[in-house]
């Protein structure tokens, strides 16, 4: 070639063309040639001349075989980082929901807690699933959230989160913590969420409200 040699074309098919397998077939013997064109030009196999035409079928077919296998790989390389970009998006959009939801249940909760009536959330399951601030100022602090009704609530208010069940809605007056309170229970049931929620009304609180 008149303008490069050997070493400097295979540099230059390198540079622009990496993926391209490089065979060197060659009757020149200076072994510090045959390393430039190794190092330089990183070629798949240095074959001498004269060459075996069945060894020379057999470097082709591997060479072959070595792209379509490096062009494989980098085709499932490329579809794992697409699959983690789409699984990185997708926890992102994730967390940021979740994020809402805990705003938006702590907004719950406040509005809750700014009641001045005492709210206690029971499921099917007689699970308490909801309370407020004001409950466990009526209770003197009983536990609640994630706790069998039965565990820690009086039998009377237990017959009356039945008789919610069963009737719908309905009042009563009980005793909670040495105060007298008025109940008033409704049955819930919107989309798959369903079950009791009471409201306790202290009746010195109500007088007071009266009286306001």
């Amino acid at each position: 070639m008149p303008s490069m040699n050997g070493i400097e074309f295979l540099r230059e098919v390198r540079a622009y063309w990496p993926d391209t397998i490089r065979i060197v077939l060659s009757g020149y013997a200076d072994t510090t040639a045959i390393v430039q064109a190794i190092n330089e030009g990183q070629i798949y196999k240095f074959i001498p001349k004269p060459w075996n035409d069945d060894e020379l079928k057999i470097a082709i077919s591997n060479a072959l075989e070595s792209y379509f296998l490096t062009k494989k790989n980098a085709q499932l390389a490329e579809e794992l980082r697409q699959q983690y970009r789409e699984l990185e998006k997708l926890l992102r959009e994730k967390n940021e929901n979740l994020e809402l939801r805990a705003s938006m249940l702590t907004a719950h909760q406040n509005i809750l807690d700014s009641i001045s009536v005492g709210i206690l959330g029971i499921d099917l399951d007689n699970v308490i699933i909801q309370c407020n601030s004001k409950w466990k100022e009526i209770s003197g602090d009983t536990p609640c959230l994630s706790t069998h009704a039965e565990h820690v609530l009086p039998e009377q208010i237990l017959r009356f989160i039945e008789e919610v069940k069963q009737e719908g809605k309905t009042i009563e007056k009980c005793e909670i913590n040495g105060a007298m309170c008025y109940m008033l229970g409704s049955y819930m049931s919107i989309n798959r969420q369903k079950g009791v929620i009471i409201s306790f009304i202290r009746e010195n609180d109500l007088a007071q409200a009266k009286r306001c």
